[in-house]
């Protein structure tokens, strides 16, 4: 089965929201994920590898006060603020949700404003944008489109996950100039140069000083925290 997920309902603000983007592409970039394809895992690596990407505590996605960086974990708790949804698979739901993934706390694109995005702008700085919807292509700035399958990356498929049940789901590639098609099982893959070259592709697209080591790593521990859960370990 192909993509599944088509288009989302939009806030009443997405003509502003696009106006904004487009009169300034260079200073804004577009992650593009079905839901559970690591999202937020690939927007942790893009800003835990430049500088010039908008980061503060508010993104974090911590339970407590804490102020992460976009690779680090939490001390204080084992794992990152719940996504409050599926409420009726409340203990399941919680332990893969606060236990097993790697949320991050910003809006996404359809449900947020134009002023939420502008309250959001750095000078000099790139802010990256995430959306579930894969079938947008209103925008000017780069977007980073996450294409594949997860059915190999995690043996979650046939179990009670609520993130990463999405057996026979695949992603096609976009081939607009300012997309990049991101590999999310070569990105997530066991093998060091599988990742290492999609990685670095990833890096050529958006212009990135490569944080090789530490991107593999958190990667590495969060695939060891699916997997523990899948195990009924955590």
């Amino acid at each position: 089965m192909s993509e599944r997920q088509g288009r989302l309902s939009k806030a009443n603000d997405w003509d502003n929201i696009v106006r904004v983007i487009n009169k300034s592409p260079k200073n804004f970039c577009i992650i593009q994920t079905y839901s559970g394809f690591f999202g937020s895992t690939v927007y942790r690596a893009i800003v835990g590898s430049s500088t010039d990407y908008v980061w503060d505590q508010s993104m974090c996605g911590a339970v407590a006060n804490e102020d992460l960086g976009p690779l680090e974990w939490p001390h204080t708790t084992e794992g990152y603020a719940i996504y409050e949804r599926n409420n009726d698979v409340m203990y399941p739901y919680f332990k893969e949700n606060h236990l097993a993934t790697a949320h991050i706390s910003i809006d996404m694109l359809e449900y947020t404003t134009a002023k939420k995005i502008i309250s959001k702008i750095k000078q000099n700085k790139i802010l990256l944008l995430k959306t579930h919807d894969m079938t947008p292509r209103d925008f000017k700035c780069k977007i980073v489109r996450i294409v594949g399958s997860i059915q190999n990356i995690t043996n979650l498929n046939d179990s009670n996950s609520v993130f990463r049940d999405r057996d026979g789901v695949y992603i096609e590639p976009c081939h607009d100039n300012n997309f990049f098609n991101l590999d999310v099982e070569k990105f997530m893959s066991d093998d060091y140069d599988t990742y290492c070259n999609e990685y670095l592709k990833l890096c050529s697209f958006l212009e990135l000083m490569p944080n090789i080591n530490n991107v593999r790593q958190y990667i590495l521990l969060l695939k060891d925290k699916i997997n523990r859960y899948e195990k009924d370990i955590l």
